[in-house]
């Protein structure tokens, strides 16, 4: 990382957190700091704060030039991580008692989370007319490596266990035979998808819904746990006992 003397007021703390790494340099109003490794940039998260937005500040990788920006997507994020209130949570969307950013890859950045509506159920086909649907998991794998490119550099994303938890989504679920997922329903009655007829219940009183399905979701954890199991990843994590809707 190189950033040049500014009118910053934020230039001296800056300037303190640099010299804190014995691979700091100086030359006339140069400032040069070298990252070795993930501790080291778990270190520097605060100096990237403090330079990110700052004309003067590069980065090289290799013997490429970025701006912060390009590489440390991640900082503002995981400074939020730092202070939450329990962080080995907070990426999986679990330190917030809504769950709203409930997910498994370890990073609500994606936007592929597993709340109901998520995007991410509708990604697969019908199989056939019974409800039987197939999720396309080379589509998912790309969209998460798409959306999860510019935090690449995230000392707490794990790639590791992305794929496996993508391939061991069932490869075919139906709600109808299978009580822990639901259809997903679109409000487009001419939207391409499935019709189905489900049984409701609403204040004590069942009723037949009939509308156009677009996807699955998981209706009860239990999917989600099977997902998990099915993966063979250990995530330190205890999944809600409801799904966010």
């Amino acid at each position: 990382m190189e950033f040049r003397r500014s009118s910053s007021a934020n230039f001296e703390f800056a300037l303190e957190e640099a010299k804190k790494f014995p691979t700091f340099s100086q030359e006339g109003k140069v400032y040069r700091v070298t990252l070795h490794s993930p501790e080291d940039l778990i270190q520097a998260v605060h100096l990237i704060y403090l330079i990110e937005r700052w004309k003067g500040a590069v980065i090289y990788v290799g013997n490429q030039r970025y701006s912060p920006r390009e590489i440390f997507a991640f900082v503002r994020c995981y400074k939020e991580r730092m202070t939450s209130y329990r962080p080995a949570l907070y990426c999986f969307g679990l330190d917030d008692p809504s769950y709203y950013r409930l997910n498994l890859w370890g990073c609500h950045q994606s936007g592929l989370l597993f709340r109901s509506g998520s995007k991410l159920w509708t990604y697969g086909r019908w199989l056939n007319k019974r409800g039987d649907w197939a999720f396309d998991k080379e589509r998912i794998l790309h969209e998460l490596r798409r959306e999860l490119w510019p935090y690449r550099y995230c000392p707490a994303l794990d790639w590791s266990i992305i794929e496996p938890i993508v391939q061991a989504f069932p490869d075919r679920v139906n709600p109808y035979r299978d009580p822990n997922w639901r259809f997903v329903r679109s409000w487009n009655d001419m939207a391409p998808g499935l019709r189905v007829r489900v049984i409701e219940s609403r204040f004590g009183v069942e009723f037949e819904d009939e509308f156009i399905a677009i996807g699955v979701e998981p209706a009860t954890p239990a999917a989600l746990q099977k997902i998990l199991a099915r993966a063979r990843v250990h995530l330190d994590i205890t999944l809600p006992k409801q799904l966010p809707s």
